[in-house]
């Protein structure tokens, strides 16, 4: 499966503490493999009071699949693909005010590779550390996913040590949970 996401040009928004993105966004899935056969889909992404979430999805059968029916449009994982494309355009950054006028700088960047995360763990709660606590933590709540829990996951660490560290970043200003409205 091939997946392509284009964005206006309109300046990013910060949709969470140090995520930020440009929305809406168009998604769209080549070659999703649905009960054997294959389609295109298409789904269109925008914050929403929840997070980002779609806002339309279409299903469109590749030559030689059969037709679009009730029974594809039950087996696409909406929400798989909507995690697969936010994963993709969602973008870490900071926001600052120069001289009265915004400036977002983004990162982006390239997730930890699994000797990244060893090291991380290594080295403890250390500024660079936390800052992917908060990505992890901030990227589920986008997501609709147990925050904490997806910290744990992520960095391979025991419960206790992610509610620490998690408690730390928030300590920093890295998760700002209090306001749960969306940006």
């Amino acid at each position: 499966m091939l997946v392509n996401v284009k964005a206006g040009f309109r300046h990013p928004r910060e949709v969470a503490p140090g995520l930020f993105a440009v929305l809406p966004a168009v998604a769209t899935f080549t070659d999703v493999d649905l009960d054997g056969a294959l389609y295109d889909v298409e789904m269109t992404l925008d914050m929403t009071d929840v997070g980002i979430r779609p806002t339309s999805v279409q299903v469109t059968a590749q030559e030689g699949s059969p037709p679009v029916s009730g029974t594809t449009l039950r087996s696409v994982r909406v929400r798989d693909l909507a995690g697969a494309a936010i994963f993709t355009f969602v973008e870490r950054g900071k926001r600052t005010v120069h001289e009265d006028q915004e400036v977002v700088d983004i990162w982006g960047g390239e997730l930890p590779s699994p000797d990244d995360i060893t090291r991380l763990r290594l080295q403890g709660p250390s500024q660079e550390t936390l800052g992917w606590v908060a990505y992890f933590y901030n990227m589920a709540g986008i997501l609709g996913l147990p925050p904490a829990r997806q910290v744990e996951r992520s960095l391979g660490l025991p419960r206790t040590t992610a509610s620490k560290w998690v408690r730390r970043a928030r300590e920093r200003g890295l998760i700002d949970d209090g306001d749960s409205a969306p940006r």
